[in-house]
């Protein structure tokens, strides 16, 4: 088997304790920004996998979760990451039913394809810390539209390194405290984007059986496994919702359902 031996680091105190100060910390007290080496940054992945030899030959194609790192391209770099609250990615029965894979094979197994559902949240990506070849550095500086700038910016094959350095930590701490205001937004936007989505999908279970959902634009095997798994648990959710609706005087009950049960409050994120 070969064996895949990856660079790991961690984020020296000194450098995260800038960020932290600048950014705050989450509901979990957890920063809302943290630098992550891109090797040492691992998620869960559900799929097939092959598995070769030291010769190159395949081994063996196995259906399974693995830790894989979660950054690409596999490069050696430090990333700059924000974390997002589980809002931000919807309930768990839509996570299940948008993210599973299926392994298409006579088992016919399911796996969270990106893995489990973020209950606690999870970080992403926000910027990675290189820079641009003096190249492209040149020809950047002879165009004048910010649009052709990023262009080139993005091209830049040849990006160069950048260490997690104490002054780079205060730049980025500037640019955090900048920018704080406008990733709650996001997020914000992000949450909103979410429940219209599980929104439109319940009112298409609602109007039609589900294995006639076409227009959800989901895969047959997506539909089977929303009618055995995710169907009883979106029911129980919606019975939930319901009850807590009924529970409230009239004047609340439009306010909260348009919230479909989601509760974010600012302060959590910008304290």
């Amino acid at each position: 088997m070969i064996e895949v031996t990856r660079e790991t680091h961690t984020c020296p105190p000194e450098i995260q304790e800038r960020l932290t100060r600048a950014g705050g910390t989450n509901r979990y007290g957890e920063p809302n920004f943290r630098i992550v080496w891109n090797w040492s940054r691992l998620a869960w992945a559900g799929g097939w996998w092959l598995d070769w030899d030291s010769e190159g030959k395949l081994v063996r194609e196995v259906f399974e979760m693995r830790l894989e790192p979660k950054w690409l391209p596999p490069w050696n770099r430090w990333i700059l990451e924000a974390w997002m609250p589980p809002e931000w990615f919807g309930s768990p029965w839509f996570w299940d039913i948008t993210t599973m894979i299926f392994s298409g094979d006579e088992a016919s197994r399911a796996l969270p394809g990106i893995g489990p559902y973020p209950a606690r949240g999870d970080y992403m990506h926000v910027t990675t810390l290189d820079y641009i070849c003096d190249k492209c550095r040149n020809q950047a500086a002879q165009v004048k539209s910010l649009i052709e700038k990023k262009a080139i910016y993005g091209a830049c094959q040849d990006r160069q390194f950048l260490q997690a350095t104490p002054r780079v930590a205060d730049t980025l701490a500037r640019m955090v405290m900048r920018s704080r205001e406008q990733t709650y937004q996001e997020i914000k936007s992000g949450i909103k984007a979410q429940i219209a989505a599980e929104e439109r999908l319940i009112a298409k279970m609602s109007e039609e059986r589900i294995g006639e959902a076409m227009d959800a634009e989901l895969p047959k095997e997506t539909m089977d496994y929303i009618e055995r798994v995710s169907g009883p648990a979106m029911n129980a959710h919606l019975a939930k919702l319901q009850k807590r609706l009924n529970q409230l005087p009239p004047s609340a009950r439009s306010k909260v359902s348009q919230r479909r049960g989601f509760q974010f409050d600012p302060k959590q994120f910008l304290n």
